[in-house]
């Protein structure tokens, strides 16, 4: 671990030295509100100005560490020249600090440096400052960040990226009320149980992390409920500690738990990783008989004449007390964990708990491809319930709409728009949709089935205008999946075809919905240059299905070969081992040389699956 470490009463003082080692010059500090305020915040202005460095100032991180911080300050730096980077607060803003430092010198937006060694230069120097005893955030390599658009918790970082130097002085922890020093306190001691339980665990990390939860234990009653500086120090010892030994051994259960609550719920991290301390170690232990009474005793239980199984209920029983003398507490609110979502949030777990960290957390993006619009609104719908794409709960209804909408549209539509601008199509992509889907989207061809398709859209789009009087949308007040799958024709018709397109269809009727929908607006639109997309997917793991792994109507079984193919146009098949199926949605896992393994969902209606007898006789 290359980061120097300076700890105890009156450390802070050395912060000019230490940046002056560090080569800087013009130093970023990066704090948050309330930290910036502190006596100690100003001492360690003071302190550097007076080593002859010209301090540039961001106050503004929140709970979590945001891309959207990281990248402007990141653009900042570069900017005007800024040579260093120092944090002064705890977990969010040294995690925002570092991620200024990396992506400042690697000169890309903080979502494309996530991963495991994403980015190939070194980060900025940096000096960190915890203001809370608790993620040890100033020894890792490793930054955790929020992405706020997408809701993930993102984890970047790698050997270019390990802080140069840490601070640890009691001081900065003397003004922290009881409840926002138990958070990172508790956070610090989830670092070292898991590290202890992790299953690369070594005797020097067990050494450490055992270390690590007796000196926090320990000491923390005293840290957080008195003006005791002994504890303090402790209490911050044990936080880098803790981290150190997670950053070789990893973490486990809590951590990979809390992920999706994190990024899904929006829960602070040390009550997801916290509430479910206890239950981990409960679980853990059993299966770690030589690991039980050591653990035991750095949590303080009398271990004299239980059995095994009531010495782990002890140390759960332990954690538990601990919390309620520090205010902590031991359950979920129905806020914070709906009811609803406990199935939800225990499946997406699934892929960190048992195949590595995967989409809810360090790496960006899952590797599930959905195939047909409707699914795919369905999958929207899932993550970003609110507004819902099925007003009223008529999902069937609104399907159903749909895939009529779809069926009845999709190629009078576009035929319509390439009697048109036919000519102006390459010929290869004419060509490669001739063999898809078996059509001639040639102009010559399309001249010659307007008629028919002029038919095809005029009855539809009466059956649309039907449906929309006296009411904004197709089912009443709020709009429906329903609504963007008909946007979605007419828009390609008349932006493809323009004023002669408009000039073939009633849109009259139509205009004041299509305003509406046009109005709704495009959300956050992101760039993926060619070639990017089956580099992401090699890189992500696939997320657990929340279908049922057994509901296939026709009997098909988990784990058998089959075949997929759609039942309309596109005929060519997909193959692959079943996951998961149901009554209207079928995963298979498909795996190739250039995107690896992939999860690829299927709405029943429209496809065909069969068992794959070819991959029998292979």
């Amino acid at each position: 671990m290359p980061t120097r470490i300076v700890a105890g009463p009156g450390s802070l003082a050395t912060i000019g030295t230490l940046a002056r080692d560090l080569k800087m010059s013009r130093a970023l500090v990066v704090s948050d509100p309330v930290i910036s305020q502190q006596p100690f915040h100003r001492t360690a202005l003071d302190a550097l100005q007076d080593a002859g460095l010209q301090v540039a100032r961001f106050d503004e991180c929140g709970i979590d560490a945001r891309c959207s911080h990281i990248d402007d300050q990141g653009e900042r730096v570069r900017r005007e020249g800024i040579d260093g980077v120092i944090c002064i607060g705890g977990g969010s803003v040294m995690c925002t600090g570092k991620g200024i430092a990396i992506v400042a010198t690697n000169n890309k937006p903080m979502r494309d440096c996530a991963g495991v060694g994403k980015f190939d230069r070194k980060a900025l120097p940096m000096i960190m400052v915890p203001t809370t005893a608790g993620s040890g955030s100033e020894v890792s390599q490793w930054t955790i960040v929020k992405d706020e658009e997408r809701h993930l918790k993102l984890l970047g970082g790698g050997p270019l990226s390990f802080p140069n130097a840490a601070i640890l002085d009691p001081a900065t922890l003397r003004s922290l009320p009881m409840r926002v020093a138990a958070l990172p306190a508790v956070d610090a001691l989830t670092h070292g149980v898991e590290a202890y339980f992790s299953g690369i665990a070594s005797p020097l990390t067990d050494a450490i992390a055992l270390s690590a939860v007796r000196l926090q234990y320990g000491s923390l009653r005293a840290s957080i409920n008195s003006d005791d500086e002994r504890a303090r120090e402790a209490n911050l010892l044990a936080s880098c500690m803790a981290n150190i030994a997670c950053g070789n051994a990893r973490l486990g259960h809590g951590h990979a738990l809390s992920l999706p609550l994190e990024g899904r719920l929006d829960l602070p991290h040390p009550y997801g990783v916290g509430v479910l301390l206890p239950h981990v170690v409960a679980f853990n232990l059993p299966v770690l008989p030589e690991k039980t009474k050591p653990l035991a005793e750095a949590l303080e239980v009398e271990t004299a004449g239980l059995t095994r199984a009531e010495i782990i209920e002890a140390c759960a029983d332990s954690i538990r007390s601990l919390y309620a003398d520090i205010g902590f507490p031991d359950r979920f609110t129905p806020d914070q964990l709906p009811s609803q979502r406990v199935r939800e949030m225990a499946a997406r777990a699934v892929p960190g708990l048992y195949a590595g960290i995967g989409a809810e957390g360090f790496d960006p993006a899952s590797a599930n491809d959905y195939c047909d619009t409707l699914l795919i609104l369905r999958e929207i719908d899932r993550r970003h319930p609110e507004p819902t794409l099925y007003p009223g709960g008529q999902r069937g209804l609104v399907h159903a709409l749909s895939a009529w909408w779809d069926r009845a549209t999709f190629f009078p539509a576009a035929k319509l728009a390439t009697s048109i601008i036919g000519d102006q199509i390459p010929a290869d992509f004419i060509e490669e949709r001739r063999t898809l889907m078996n059509q001639d989207f040639t102009r010559e061809a399309s001249l010659k089935e307007l008629p028919l398709n002029r038919q095809r859209m005029h009855v539809a789009m009466a059956w649309l205008a039907d449906m929309l009087k006296d009411r904004p949308f197709i089912l009443g007040q709020q709009p429906s999946a329903a609504d963007l799958t008909a946007y979605h024709t007419l828009w390609f018709a008349q932006k493809n075809g323009g004023a002669e397109a408009e000039a073939m269809l009633p849109l009259g009727p139509l205009h004041g919905w299509m305003d509406r929908i046009a109005a709704l607006g495009h959300g956050c639109r992101h760039e993926m240059p060619p070639g990017q997309a089956p580099d992401v997917a090699r890189d992500a793991t696939p997320e657990a299905p929340l279908v049922r792994a057994d509901a296939d109507p026709s009997g098909l079984r988990p784990g058998q070969h089959v075949v997929v193919r759609a039942d309309d146009y596109g005929r060519e098949p997909v193959r692959g081992l079943l996951v998961a199926a149901d009554a209207e949605e079928v995963i298979i896992r498909h795996e190739n040389e250039r995107v690896g393994v992939v999860h690829i969902h299927f709405p029943r209606a429209g496809y065909e699956v069969l068992a794959d007898t070819a991959a029998r006789q292979e």
